[in-house]
């Protein structure tokens, strides 16, 4: 089967919430964790899936024209596909509870949907509902059901699907629209590459910014495959977000209290230069970029090949260093599953166009001793991904600035230097992929 699935509302129209949140859920945060564990469950029974997440929209009408216009002209490339699916979250009066599933056309789908997930968690069953009041089940051109997983302002319902009955609700809707069964969640899959032209656009807005000439503090000027390639990279992992990737919405949280979170560490500086990191999306995704930039500098110099300090004694698989950010294999616990499955990801040969290595290797000259990676196992394999595949080291830092920036020494000491000009040239690079997508009338 090939089956589309929208989260409901946006990251700017949230839906619903119960009060306060948490016990209780907000409907936004729910749908997107659903739909992406659903489909997680679906493409591991063989079915091709595609999932989208509106970023963008301030109001309602905006939202549902962003929601209809996706399933009937984006997803599968415009093309037929066999099911599309609205994730929800209901919401009442704090009594109300359970599950239902609306339906225009799907009576019999919706009534299964209900079935299976009230079976599989013990949320009280209220059926298949007919609604022909609503955007997304009218005006989708392929045959379409609108779940309601549960009431995010019902206690019961919300302590139930904390207590495991997330999982199960996921694997339940994937079992009844395709009759198969799931026993474990794969990857996330990687997002094809960008074009020649693409590439070439994103290259000439990083080169021609004032970025490419800042002399870095004891760094000097960086290479130009290292403005180029951040570039790149920060599109690409941008993409991910909009793509609802796990990896990336992880990224791009909110600011935690957390002393282990870079963002909350140069809080004052972020602030001082009014880049706001106090919700998750886009903005602060591309402040972490931001800071990466000088990260990297302070790190290797912007040299993707870098290797291990050599004054250290740290020859491990696991403590060995490598690459871009100078990060060892054992900062993954702190991003788990994220980190290895990003691993396993950029570690497939049919992604290696997304690791633009041509274009992170200008002027950057590496020896012998660079290329050596120590031990072996995963740790091995980390540190020859984060030099064969520099984005892979990004988003591996940008994981490990965010659970566990301890990790670097720069970033405490707080000698890693956050410049706005590099905020403002990854502004212009989210700017031109949003064309791209608009182009592709995706947004």
């Amino acid at each position: 089967m090939k089956i589309a699935i929208s989260a409901g509302h946006g990251l700017k129209i949230r839906g619903a919430a119960g009060s306060p949140v948490p016990p209780f859920l907000d409907e936004y945060d729910e749908n997107v964790k659903v739909m992406n564990k659903t489909a997680d469950f679906l493409r591991l029974m063989g079915h091709e899936v595609e999932t989208y997440t509106d970023l963008v929209s301030t109001s309602q009408s905006e939202n549902l024209d962003r929601l209809t216009g996706w399933h009937n002209d984006i997803a599968f490339g415009g093309n037929v596909y066999d099911l599309a699916c609205s994730i929800h979250f209901n919401c009442f009066d704090g009594s109300a509870h359970g599950v239902e599933c609306l339906w225009v056309t799907q009576e019999g789908l919706a009534e299964e949907v209900a079935s299976s997930i009230s079976k599989a968690t013990g949320l009280t069953n209220r059926g298949g509902k007919y609604r022909s009041d609503l955007a997304i089940l009218n005006n989708t051109r392929e045959a379409c059901i609108l779940v309601e997983c549960l009431f995010c302002d019902h206690r019961g319902d919300c302590d139930n699907y904390r207590a495991g009955g997330f999982e199960l609700l996921c694997q339940a809707l994937a079992t009844a629209i395709t009759g198969d069964e799931a026993d474990e969640q794969p990857s996330k899959p990687a997002i094809p590459p960008f074009s020649k032209r693409h590439i070439n656009k994103i290259c000439d807005i990083a080169y021609s910014h004032p970025i490419a000439d800042y002399e870095w503090d004891d760094r000097g000027v960086a290479p130009k495959g290292f403005i180029e390639g951040i570039a790149l990279a920060f599109g690409q992992v941008y993409r991910k977000l909009l793509a609802s990737h796990p990896a990336a919405i992880e990224m791009a949280k909110a600011r935690t209290e957390s002393d282990k979170d870079a963002l909350n560490i140069y809080r004052s500086e972020f602030d001082s230069l009014e880049m706001n990191n106090e919700n998750s999306g886009p903005d602060t995704l591309r402040h972490l970029y931001a800071l990466m930039i000088g990260h990297g500098m302070r790190e290797s110099s912007g040299q993707h090949c870098e290797g291990r300090d050599m004054s250290a004694d740290n020859v491990q698989s696991d403590t060995a260093e490598a690459g871009l950010f100078q990060t060892s294999y054992n900062a993954s616990n702190a991003s788990d599953p994220e980190f290895d499955n990003l691993m396993s990801e950029y570690g497939d040969p049919k992604n290696e166009a997304t690791c633009y290595f041509d274009i992170f290797a200008q002027e950057v000259e590496c020896d012998e001793d660079d290329w050596d990676c120590y031990g072996s196992g995963d740790g091995y394999e980390f540190q020859k991904l984060c030099k064969d595949c520099p984005p892979f080291a990004c988003e591996t830092a940008a994981l490990t600035l965010r659970n566990l920036c301890n990790h670097y020494g720069p970033i405490i000491r707080k000698e890693v230097e956050l410049n706005p000009n590099a905020d403002a040239m990854l502004q212009l690079v989210q700017k031109y992929v949003d064309a791209i997508l608009k182009d592709h009338h995706v947004s």
